[in-house]
């Protein structure tokens, strides 16, 4: 075997410059001949890859007014190919559980659920999510005010009655609890009229926020606030509680936009701040008992353009929003001041055929858009509003492109369109388009949106 590799060698330096590489071939073919007859293999076989079974799963949940969850079963899902023909259609079980099994590791499908508003008629949402994850548990919240099941809760409506130190006015009387009015009772008293707390029969009630700002007898600003998370009803129907806690002047930095601010402690928000274009400096409350766990969540939003068209009303926004621990960091939100990079004369983005192109807004990897529509009941012919939103990456197709199976009589890509909403996202802690789709299937509150960029462009007819 030495000695015919050593000739091989030696055939290679007498062969001609040009036709070296040919030649080369030609020798790497007896080589592996060579190497056959020495004991190697006759033939190169290869396994198939086997094919990987995946189950899809999503959850269909109602909220009532103190949070418990129930399963919401007026949805179904269409599953589809990447041009969104139907391949098979799934409806959800006694528990709001969709679940079927698939080879593909992503899909395209659309949800179809009732949906009620207030006192609203009866309509219908549409979701159609691009590229999904099939290995994503999802998850549907829906909309439907007159099936909320309130018997599992208890709703109280009170008056609270703070006590806090003198204050000469009130600029700002807020709190997480909804209320109707406020009431000055004396310079050291405050009202807060019907103030209506939910929880689950026999749970706990929420902890809730109390705050009033405003200036002392020296004209210097101050922020007194309190907690409470005990709201059992009492015989005077007025729960009185007394503010300790005084918000910090702190210094922002000297050009900043304006912008809203809140904290987020126990899933819930309290301390509302709206901060004004260039603002010195704010109160805020910063050493309350529950501050390690506080995350700050600001947003800035400016309004880059407001104009009539041939096709409506135009407006186009853009804003920024960070979720932090720190308040420094959170308060650093800058929206673009620059218009995106559209056809804002024809809005040609989004073609009459479905196909739609934001490509050209450099950066921004998803699109989310959404279509009011004025569809009737197939039987009663009433109007029944219905609203349809696509999550699809930059450039694609709309799933309104094609008919949706089982719904072609309601709805179509001709039907009239009240309003066209589109958003386009970019997440500074999203790695990609994957990232994006996972967030709005799971319906989770993740780090994804804890940096998040958006224009928004709203046509309304």
């Amino acid at each position: 075997m030495i000695s015919l590799v050593i000739t091989i060698r030696m055939i290679v330096l007498k062969f001609p410059q040009k036709n070296l590489f040919r030649n080369i071939s030609v020798i790497s073919v007896a080589f592996i001949f060579f190497l056959q007859g020495c004991g190697g293999s006759s033939s190169v076989t290869s396994t198939p890859a086997v094919p990987i079974e995946r189950t899809f799963l999503l959850s269909s949940v109602l909220v009532n007014d103190c949070g418990i969850e129930a399963p919401f079963t007026d949805i179904e899902l269409l599953h589809q190919d990447s041009n969104w023909r139907t391949i098979a259609v799934h409806k959800s079980d006694e528990n709001g559980v969709i679940t079927f099994n698939t080879f593909e590791e992503s899909i395209n499908y659309t949800l179809v659920a009732k949906n009620q508003e207030g006192n609203g008629v009866e309509g219908l949402n549409i979701e159609s999510y691009n590229q999904a994850k099939t290995t994503t548990v999802s998850r549907y919240v829906a909309r439907h005010d007159q099936n909320k099941d309130q018997l599992s809760c208890q709703c109280l409506i009170q008056d609270v009655e703070l006590s806090h130190k003198p204050l000469t006015s009130r600029e700002t009387v807020t709190s997480s609890l909804v209320f109707e009015r406020f009431e000055v009772l004396a310079s050291n008293k405050t009202l807060y009229k019907n103030v209506e707390v939910c929880r689950e029969l026999n749970g706990n009630w929420p902890l809730s926020s109390f705050v009033v700002i405003g200036e002392d007898f020296i004209e210097e600003g101050v922020g007194v606030s309190t907690f409470n998370d005990n709201f059992d009803a009492n015989t005077e129907l007025v729960w009185q509680l007394s503010a300790f806690d005084d918000a910090k002047q702190v210094t922002l930095n000297s050009s900043h936009q304006a912008f809203n601010s809140t904290q987020l402690i126990q899933g819930l928000s309290h301390f509302p701040l709206i901060v004004n274009k260039n603002q010195p400096s704010l109160l805020l409350f910063n050493s309350h008992i529950y501050n390690s766990e506080s995350l700050y969540h600001s947003t800035a939003n400016l309004v880059l353009a407001e104009k009539s068209s041939f096709f409506g009303s135009v407006v186009i926004e853009s804003s920024h929003s960070k979720v932090s621990s720190v308040a420094s960091e959170s308060f650093a939100v800058k929206a673009s001041t620059v218009i995106p990079d559209i056809d804002d004369v024809n809005f040609s983005e989004i073609k009459a055929d479905g196909r739609y192109d934001y490509s050209s807004v450099k950066g921004y990897p998803m699109a989310v858009i959404s279509f009011e529509l004025i569809t009737f009941h197939p039987t009663t012919n009433l109007l029944m509003p219905t609203k349809w939103t696509n999550y699809g990456p930059e450039k694609g197709v709309l799933a309104i492109s094609l008919p949706l199976t089982g719904y072609t009589d309601i709805v179509t890509i001709d039907t009239k369109k009240t309003a066209i909403d589109t958003v386009l996202l970019k997440s500074n802690t999203g790695r990609g388009y994957q990232d994006y789709i996972q967030h709005y299937q799971s319906k989770l509150t993740d780090d994804f949106a804890n940096d998040l960029k958006q224009y928004h462009i709203r046509i309304t007819q």
